[in-house]
């Protein structure tokens, strides 16, 4: 009963690329002048009952892009190396550790390849040739065995080692309104405000424990595992390729001769470099101790995924996931103009749709805990406000319902407009191209024109929910927060009882790169995360009203 070939398979991805940027920090000058550790690709493959084959891969790379995404899907059709595999099925998910220390310049829009010049070929075909290796690996190690889903969480006072960096703006979450003041100031630790459950899919077979056949154990081949921890404990100012602590987590686990795919959970707003556990100067100024903190994390995660893969063993009933009868529904639409409904609309909604997007002045300044630009907060706020007034008055003047979907955020950057600021700034780029290299960059890919010619970040996306058995699976392209990331989930529990799921993983960093999704109490506070909340006040509430209708499918 649910038996199923499962595979699973590792490739190196070491993009020795030296003197070329990192894409984590989108800083062009965070470039790689050496490598510190091997990044990979790892990929999870199963067949269904149709012999229609699936799988998850797992990147050490900032984040997947549409360009990735279409090229690999293309190259694993045309290689016919699946039986089975239809393109058009999104029968792949591609998922990012959003390790900040690795190599950029491998997507389709403007705005994203900016800090690395332009799109680089060679960096896109050196990542989908890691994967197609990976996915070579799964099909030549599949073997019937069984996928286990297990569930467990940290103990909330061990939790001292992650830090949510936004606290103000979680604080805001209606769900805290009639909290006593005892209940708020627990809620509210920072070492404590994030999501500490962890999921994880285990790929174990039966193996005979001694020359007595009727004692079995379970030979653990493969995990896939959903943690929420930034992969940012290595700084802006680290030059070095690294796979940061969830990938130190991985290799220390593949020397049990497993597979590990250490994937993201609800993580938007939470931070591995609590000023409890490393501070500010020594993250960015000391290589040594920044190495030493990541290795510290890696050592938490693997201690804790050890104990339950420990309790997974000793448990005696086991969850299997009912691969032979996966089903995946799918979801594609424009995401610049989603009608919400009115169960997720908030009371105080200017408009009832996303909008087009746009980039606030918090985004500019960066996260002050992680990664901060050096761009103070008071002139970009500034520069933004003064921009919109004009705006609003010139050149966007019909654009109101653009605005008040943005509302309150102070626009830095439109990307559907394709400028920034407003347009009368982009006759000073060339001088201010001579004091910064990300306007020189800038202005050497608006002479060729690709402002033009390229989306500035994608608009178009498609949404998966893959269900097996009491578990599914719902793929975001984005990073979602604490609090949005709870209730994304409670919207498809709530709609999905009646396929009887127990269990839901929403997966961010999926397929694509559009940014955050905050809930609008926090998109409201415009901290960094509501600042790259691309698509306006109600995202949250169009990822809700599309996980509602596909979950009724």
């Amino acid at each position: 009963m649910n038996h199923s070939k499962v595979g699973f398979g590792k490739s190196e991805l070491n993009t020795e690329f030296l003197q070329k940027v990192m894409l984590g920090y989108g800083n062009p000058k965070h470039k790689m002048f050496g490598s510190t550790t091997n990044t990979y690709t790892r990929c999870l493959l199963w067949w269904d009952e149709e012999n229609r084959p699936y799988a998850i891969f797992c990147f050490e790379l900032a984040f997947i892009t549409g360009l990735l995404y279409e090229t690999l899907n293309k190259q694993i059709a045309d290689s016919k190396i699946l039986e089975k595999y239809n393109t058009k099925n999104r029968q792949i998910i591609l998922l990012a550790q959003h390790t900040h220390t690795n190599i950029g310049g491998y997507s389709g829009e403007f705005l994203y390849n900016v800090p690395n010049g332009g799109l680089q070929i060679d960096v896109l075909k050196t990542i989908v040739d890691s994967a197609y290796k990976a996915l070579h690996y799964a099909l030549k190690n599949a073997k019937e065995q069984k996928l286990y889903w297990f569930d467990e969480s940290i103990p909330k006072e061990e939790l001292h080692f992650v830090f949510n960096r936004s606290i103000k703006a979680y604080k805001k979450n209606g769900e805290f309104k009639d909290f006593s003041r005892a209940r708020a100031t627990e809620e509210f630790d920072p070492r404590r405000a994030w999501d500490h459950r962890a999921l994880m899919l285990i790929g174990a077979s039966t193996e005979p424990l001694s020359e007595r056949k009727s004692q079995e154990t379970h030979k653990i081949n493969g995990i896939c595992h959903f943690f929420a921890l930034h992969t940012n404990s290595l700084s802006n100012k680290y030059t070095y390729r690294h796979a940061d602590h969830k990938g130190l987590t991985a290799l220390q686990l593949e020397s049990k001769d497993l597979v590990a795919l250490l994937a993201q959970s609800y993580c938007g707003d939470n931070s591995p470099n609590s000023p409890f556990l490393i501070s500010k100067n020594d993250r960015h100024n000391s290589k040594t101790l920044n190495e030493k903190h990541t290795q510290y994390l890696a050592n938490k995660q693997f201690f804790y995924i050890e104990k339950s893969l420990q309790n997974f063993s000793n448990q005696i009933e086991k969850h299997p996931l009912n691969l032979l009868k996966s089903n995946c529904y799918v979801e594609e639409c424009d995401l610049t103009n989603i009608t919400i409904d009115d169960e997720f609309l908030p009371k105080d909604a200017l408009t009832k749709s996303t909008v087009p997007p746009a980039l606030g002045a918090a985004f500019i300044v960066g996260s002050p805990l992680d990664g901060p630009s050096g761009v103070p907060a008071f002139l970009a706020n500034f520069l933004a406000q003064i921009a919109n007034t004009f705006l609003k008055k010139g050149h966007l003047k019909k654009e109101s319902h653009y605005f008040k979907g943005h509302y309150p955020k102070k626009i830095f950057i439109h990307p559907h407009f394709k400028f920034i600021l407003h347009p009368l700034f982009e006759k000073l780029v060339p001088l201010l191209a001579i004091f910064d290299e990300t306007m020189k960059l800038y202005k050497n890919q608006k002479m060729k024109n690709l402002h033009l010619e390229l989306p500035w970040i994608p608009t178009k996306h498609f949404f998966q929910l893959l269900i097996l058995g009491d578990v599914a699976i719902f793929t975001i392209p984005f990073e979602i927060t604490t609090m949005a990331g709870s209730r994304l989930e409670k919207t498809l529990l709530k709609n999905l009882a009646q396929k009887n799921v127990k269990r839901v993983q929403v997966m961010p960093y999926a397929n694509n790169f559009a940014g955050y999704i905050t809930t609008h109490e926090e998109y409201d506070e415009q901290m960094y995360e509501g600042g790259h909340t691309v698509f306006g006040r109600n995202s949250l509430g169009a990822l809700q009203t599309i996980a509602k209708k596909l979950s009724c499918l």
